[in-house]
């Protein structure tokens, strides 16, 4: 199963450039051989992606990498690895709504420690009509692993 792999720097125009990489992988996947995804799954996931990619920029120094990986069971994972120190927290007003959103759109969050940094993660599923999955996978925040 192919998978995007995109280097970013971490600095202004690093979404933007994660949201059109993730584009026209999307479009490479339809036009081959692999899985199609619907409109509104692709777009759940450019929103993760923005939301964790933004994070990673807002709140890491240096630059950071962005993995999307189609599943075969119709997920889509995302994962973020950054140079941060800094762990996940719940949303504090009036910023800090991001990880609310991914958690919204995904079956959770799960946060991945690397000795020189971190590596946020979460699973979109195909997304059928009328519905959402999404849950915090624990009690109080995201999961660390």
């Amino acid at each position: 199963m192919p998978v995007l792999a995109l280097d970013l720097n971490g600095h202004v125009g690093s979404v933007r450039a994660a949201r059109h990489a993730t584009e026209e992988f999307f479009a490479e996947l339809a036009a081959g051989a692999g899985p199609r995804f619907r409109v509104e799954t692709r777009t759940d996931v450019l929103l993760v992606i923005a939301e964790l990619v933004s994070n990673a920029c807002r709140h890491a120094p240096g630059p950071c990498r962005l993995t999307v990986a189609p599943g075969d069971d119709g997920t889509i994972d995302v994962a973020v690895e950054d140079t941060g120190r800094e762990l996940l927290a719940p949303a504090s007003p009036p910023a800090g709504y991001g990880l609310v959103v991914v958690t919204g759109l995904s079956r959770g969050v799960h946060v991945i420690r690397l000795p020189q940094g971190k590596i946020v993660q979460a699973t979109v599923v195909e997304r059928r009509p009328g519905g959402r999955p999404g849950q915090w996978c624990g009690d109080t925040g995201p999961a660390y692993d």
